[in-house]
């Protein structure tokens, strides 16, 4: 995930008219030959800016809302592989993400979801549908063999939504890696699970509004097919992108999925600003039930390029050294699958839809306000965070499904936070939840006070969270 393009396609203008009847009339009317359509917009190409100029002063502002296509990106940093077999996913030992064993600190910190023990609750469902808007998926590696069940590919509509980057090939098997196949990694969702590719980003990891608003059009479309076929099915969007400037066009589209019950969570960006301060998009649309995530270390730190914010910004996941799928090559018959470890907020996306996924497995009567709330309040409370997000810590997978479940959310505390005291809420934290913000020299005179407790007087676990 990182800043959007900083000039638009200055020769490019979305227009639409202002009322929605008779709306494929008043395009009709547009004396404009190069234009193609997206629902009631008209995509507008000019030669040049003067021409552009000329074009909307000739128009009627008291009919037509216009604006210039808005620039998007996703992209993150590659770093070198390390390889450690296990039984069931051979590779599983790099995901430190998902694995409580893997190393996390010299303190032996635990900084991962705890979906081990979500499991034992729900391994997915194939009533979840998940909508990995990107770069396309690659589904030739055997991890990723069946899970994608639909595609829509925005230059092209004709052809497959093949994936040639691979940042779209590596969120989506953050998500959804097949467990237990005895084959390379396992997805936060290792069982049952559809993924639906959208392709709106090129080679270089860039799009733009137009072709956000193709892929978002063809969702709608696909959204009330499955809605129609079963009226159970959950929609959830990971959207690893984001740009500075706003697009109302775009955000009302986002909206309108929402009345299919979608849920998107969405990326705080890599600039490493205060996204309350200067907004960015789509983490800062006003959509219902938005999850804005923010990107943790395996110190449970927030990483320096995370975008964050109190309001704006929701909860942390894992970002940084993240191993996941990235498109393979074909020798003969033969596929050879391939893996990197990147980090960008594009990686802790998916861990929140995958979580939000298991929510869903657990207990498929919550509506998406209901998912959103739990994956907020189920956080792991982290000493600082409630500095930079909402819920004030890292997702935690276990505590997700149980509270989902009705059950007490304390059996997921772990370690030293968790014997200061739960929330009330169910999380582990330092205090109720309803209580935050503690300022940081209190956190610190509490974490101290707990640490000598332990050492003088008992004997607390080695690990936290």
């Amino acid at each position: 995930m990182c800043l959007a393009v900083s000039v638009t396609n200055a020769q490019s203008l979305l227009l639409r008219p202002k009322k929605k009847t008779g709306s494929a009339q008043a395009l009709s009317l547009i004396p404009h030959p190069t234009t193609t359509r997206i629902k009631d917009l008209r995509v507008l190409k000019f030669s040049n800016e003067t021409e552009k100029q000329e074009f909307v002063q000739s128009i009627n502002s008291a009919d037509y809302e216009w604006e210039e296509k808005v620039p998007f990106s996703a992209s993150d940093t590659s770093l070198p592989p390390t390889q450690q077999d296990f039984t069931e996913d051979p590779l599983i030992g790099n995901q430190w993400s998902i694995l409580p064993s893997a190393p996390q600190s010299n303190a032996g910190y635990y900084s991962d979801i705890d979906v081990f023990r979500a499991w034992s609750v729900a391994t997915g469902s194939a009533k979840v549908v998940i909508y990995v808007m990107d770069s396309g998926v690659d589904t030739r590696d055997p991890d990723m063999e069946g899970r994608v069940t639909a595609s829509f590919n925005a230059f092209n509509p004709n052809a497959a939504a093949i994936d040639d980057n691979g940042h779209g090939t590596h969120v989506a098997s953050i998500i959804a890696a097949r467990g237990n196949n005895k084959y390379g990694i396992r997805g936060v969702v290792p069982g049952d699970i559809q993924i639906v590719a959208g392709k709106f980003l090129n080679a270089q990891n860039q799009g733009d509004s137009e072709t956000a608003l193709r892929v978002i059009n063809w969702m709608k479309q696909d959204m009330q097919a499955r809605r129609a076929q079963d009226p159970d099915v959950k929609f959830i969007g990971s959207n690893s992108w984001g740009g500075e400037q706003y697009s109302r066009f775009l955000e009302e589209a986002m909206q309108e999925l929402t009345q299919f019950g979608y849920l998107p969570i969405t990326s705080a960006g890599n600039h490493g600003g205060n996204n309350d301060a200067q907004e960015y998009y789509p983490c800062n649309f006003a959509l219902a039930a938005n999850v804005c995530v923010a990107a943790s270390d395996r110190y449970d730190r927030k990483t320096n390029f995370s975008g964050y914010g109190v309001n704006s910004v929701h909860v942390m996941a894992p970002g940084d050294d993240i191993y996941a799928i990235v498109p393979g090559t074909q020798n003969g018959s033969n596929y050879v699958s391939k893996y990197q470890k990147k980090k960008g907020t594009s990686q802790a996306v998916p861990h929140v839809a995958g979580v939000a996924a298991l929510i869903w497995a657990a207990n498929p009567q919550l509506s998406p306000s209901q998912v959103r709330d739990l994956l907020i309040e189920s956080s792991d409370y982290i000493p600082g965070a409630e500095n930079y997000v909402l819920s004030g810590g890292r997702i935690n997978a276990y505590r997700a499904v149980l509270m989902a479940t009705g059950q007490d959310g304390a059996q997921a505390d772990r370690g030293l936070y968790s014997q200061a005291g739960s929330s009330s809420k169910g999380g582990c934290s330092l205090m109720a939840r309803s209580d935050r913000p503690l300022s940081g020299a209190y956190s610190m005179i509490m974490l101290l006070a707990l640490t000598l407790t332990s050492i003088f007087m008992i004997r607390l676990p080695k690990r936290r969270l």
